[in-house]
Parts: C-alpha cells; structure tokens; sequence
C-alpha cells in the first residue's frame, strides 16, 4: 500500500456498527477464531470465512449457523460486496493477495501478520455490557495493549454493567426532571463520580435525582 503505515502516522479510533454488514475472514486458525470471536462481540451477524482448514471453535460456530463457512482457498471474487476483510491466513503471500485485492475495491482490511501493512488495526477491547473500552498500542507492542487490558479489568468488574443501566435510567429521568441543560449535566457528571466511587449504589433513579440535584446546587452555591 502506498499510504503511511500505523508505525510512523497516528490511527483515528472509531466504533463501527457492523450488524447486517458482511465481514470476509480469510484464514482459520487461531488467529482467524480470535478475529471472529471479536467481530461476534461487536454485533457481527453476517461473516463469511474462507479457509482450507479451521480449528476445532471455528467449525463448532460453523455448525451452529453463526457463520459461513467456505472451505477452499482465496480467490479474489472472495471479497465482492465485503464490508471489511480480515487477512488473518498463515500464509504471507495469502494475506498479501487479500491486502491488494481489498485495496483495488476500497474495503478496510486487517492484515494480522502484518498490521502496519493494512488499513486499521484491532484494538485490544474490554467489554461490559454497553461499556466498552479500546486499548491499542499501535501495533508497536500488541502484549502491552493486553497488559493494559488486563488492569482494566480488574478496576472494571461485571458490576460495572448494572451502574450501567442505573445511569441510563437516571439520564432518562433528568432529561424531563432539569430542562436547564447545563444543570442537567452537571448532575449527572456527579453521578458518574458517584458510580465510579461505588459501581453497587442501589437507590431509585428518582431518589437519587433529587439527591444529586442538592448536592449539585450546593456546588454551584458554593462557588458564586
């Protein structure tokens, strides 16, 4: 490819919404299965996966519909109508030919044995229900990315989902409650501090409105 590679130009983070979107992952092996198994994390419901071979968790996702699965080797034609492309083979030369022939017809593709090589890179991702947090190093040092991860986990537990769906019940609840938008937000910046300090807190969105509405206006009060 002639643009600049990830290890001498910054990458531009983004979410992609992929349901309906048909992903082309060319390979089968271990790196292939951890590609998928993130693309089935992130919404994918259309992926087609073209190998000669697969491991054992990719022909049991095969069997169970998740995915289609085509066992021969790349051809070009593989990736008509592709949205992305994974080039995710054991194979340099295969996932060099996936790399152009994604490139001739403008679909992102990932190279995995080479990612500055390809046109984005796969962050290492931490999910928890709607939160989701993205960790990449660039392609610089993958293990380091998963180190980070690994902290974040820990700071970052299964409760976090439930503090989740309270904030979101909370923000319903002040966009009627606090027509005064910059009042509104700055009750619910105290109660992310709050959710953050106790991801457990257990009180009626409406309880807590009012609370944090006290607590805020005394903030304001304080610093006029």
């Amino acid at each position: 490819m002639n643009e600049a590679s990830f290890s001498s130009a910054p990458a531009y983070p983004v979410s992609l919404r992929i349901q309906g979107k048909l992903i082309v992952i060319i390979g089968g092996g271990r790196v292939a299965e951890r590609k998928l198994n993130g693309l089935m994390d992130g919404g994918a419901d259309k992926v087609t996966l073209i190998s000669p071979y697969v491991v054992p968790g990719i022909a049991e996702q095969a069997e169970a519909g998740r995915l289609t699965y085509i066992c021969r080797e790349f051809v070009p034609d593989d990736l008509e109508g592709a949205y992305l492309a994974f080039a995710a083979s054991s194979s340099a030369a295969v996932n060099l030919a996936v790399m152009n022939e994604a490139d001739k017809r403008g679909i992102w593709c990932n190279r995995a044995d080479q990612g500055d090589e390809g046109n984005f890179i796969t962050p290492s991702v931490l999910r928890r229900e709607e939160l989701t947090i993205a960790v990449s190093a660039g392609g610089a040092s993958p293990a380091l990315a998963s180190l980070i991860k690994e902290e974040l986990e820990a700071r970052f537990g299964e409760e976090v989902g439930a503090a989740l769906r309270r904030l979101r019940e909370l923000r319903q609840y002040a966009k009627t409650a606090i027509p005064d938008r910059e009042l509104r937000r700055s009750v619910l910046r105290l109660a992310a501090e709050e959710a953050l300090e106790d991801w457990s807190k257990a009180i009626h969105p409406q309880q807590w409105l009012n609370e944090l509405l006290t607590r805020t206006e005394g903030r304001l009060n304080r610093d006029e």
